[in-house]
């Protein structure tokens, strides 16, 4: 008996099995005339099928596991060099391939909604990569703390549909998180696309960038946090929404600095795209939204119209920017982006994007099934799917997908049965601790 969980399943499997076509894998390969080329037990297909499914445990376990029920054997060395074949590409060509499977339904006055943010990954212990070695706190004492290796994972998330649509993973050493964003919207332009981003994307030269390609909405330190990028305007202390003419220049003299609530000074080392030795100033206008949450203001910088966008409905669009945070925690704690099979700064990218993958797979499920739930729901409290919990039984058919049983026929059944109560009003205060990275040496073979 077919059902909606098993037809993903098996579609994500086709698109896999697709890659064994040499005309298709030509450009996902280091070398296509060498790699991949002759019958083995361990392809193509088998080797993504084993990262993108993998699980916690070491890679010998996890090959163990992967080989149950039949009657090959593969060795970590063996796993090793099947994926130093493959190139970074190939996961994008997997996220790519099950979106427009299952394209993107839900949008809001006609335009998809796409957070952008990131997240620091630890990796193992490694001080020579200097593009992701990061030195630590020093500690009481003034002597310095041991440090740790991370890589910052750029993401772009249809909070809407709860699925990633790409990403960008950079050394911590490297990344820039205003430049990556640019990046990600390059490479998915839409003309009915709203981005969407948190605090730390404020800048000039982003903002201008994106009046001129697509409809934004970020938000800034309020007038009073110091040195944000709306300190000193005309903006007073009370709710507003409201068009703020500025002009940016180049030349740093008294006269523009005493005006700052009408001058924006770019200084030599900051960089904005719009000024250079023979243009010294640039006009533009920024819809401003300040409203009260709490016990503090916030501030939205956006372009969208006002006859078309309320101020609700961007407040709306805003807090929806939280669903990406919720899926960063779903990816490091049930996908399992934490624990690696490997050292190597490329697999561990490949493991990454193989679990955005996989997201995504577990994510296009329980959307559909939630929806079919709510329709015979029946209960007094509210309820939702365990998201959770259908991720780990979801993982674990995919990677059993190949052996004896296949995918169990009544899987919808059990991914809707274990519901948990929806809890409105919640919040937990949250408790920052000290980066440090995840020791793993005693899994890696």
């Amino acid at each position: 008996m077919s059902s909606f969980s098993s037809n993903v399943i098996s579609d994500l499997n086709k698109i896999i099995e697709s890659l064994a076509d040499k005309s298709i894998h030509r450009s996902l390969v280091l070398d296509p005339q060498k790699n991949f080329i002759r019958s083995s037990k361990l392809g193509i297909v088998e080797t993504v099928r084993f990262i993108l499914g993998s699980g916690p445990s070491t890679l010998k376990n996890e090959l163990r596991n992967f080989c149950k029920d039949t009657k090959i054997s593969v060795s970590s060395s063996a796993m090793v060099q099947s994926r130093a074949k493959l190139k970074e590409n190939l996961f994008y060509f997997l996220l790519d391939s099950l979106n427009q499977k299952y394209p993107y339904k839900k949008t809001f006055k006609g335009y998809k909604l796409i957070a952008v943010d990131g997240s620091k990954i630890n990796i193992p212990y490694n001080p020579d990569d200097v593009s992701t070695f990061h030195n630590g706190k020093r500690k009481t004492d003034n002597t310095q703390g041991k440090g740790y290796n991370q890589v910052h994972l750029s993401a772009a998330y249809d909070v809407l549909n709860s699925r990633f649509i790409d990403a960008m993973i950079k050394g911590i050493r490297q990344y820039d998180e205003r430049i990556q964003m640019m990046q990600l919207v390059s490479r998915n332009e839409n003309d009915k696309t709203i981005w969407i981003a948190d605090r730390g994307y404020e800048g000039a030269n982003l903002i201008e960038n994106l009046k001129q390609k697509t409809k934004f909405i970020i938000r800034a330190k309020d007038i009073n946090g110091g040195n944000g990028i709306i300190t000193g305007l005309d903006i007073p202390e009370s709710e507003l929404d409201k068009d703020i003419d500025l002009i940016f220049t180049n030349y740093n003299r008294k006269e523009y600095q005493k005006q700052k609530s009408k001058y924006k000074i770019i200084q030599k080392s900051q960089e904005f795209d719009f000024l250079n030795e023979d243009t010294h100033f640039y006009n533009t206008t920024w819809r401003i939204l300040r409203f009260k949450l709490k016990n503090n203001y916030e501030v939205l910088i956006t372009n969208l119209e006002r006859d078309v966008f309320s101020c609700e409905d961007i407040k709306y669009i805003y807090g929806l920017r939280w669903n990406i945070e919720i899926a960063f925690n779903y990816l490091k704690h049930d996908i399992n982006v934490i624990n690696f099979k490997s050292r190597k700064k490329e697999f561990i990218i490949q493991e990454i994007l193989a679990k955005l993958v996989m997201y995504n797979l577990c994510s296009i499920i329980n959307t559909y099934l939630e929806s079919q739930r709510k329709q015979k729901m029946k209960k007094k409290l509210l309820h939702k799917i365990n998201f959770s919990n259908a991720i780990h039984l979801i993982m674990d058919v995919f990677f059993k997908t190949k052996r004896k049983g296949g995918i169990p026929p009544n899987l919808d059944i059990q991914i809707i049965n274990d519901t948990s109560p929806i809890r409105k009003g919640r919040s937990f205060v949250r408790s920052p601790h000290p980066q440090n990275y995840t020791a793993s040496n005693y899994r890696i073979y």
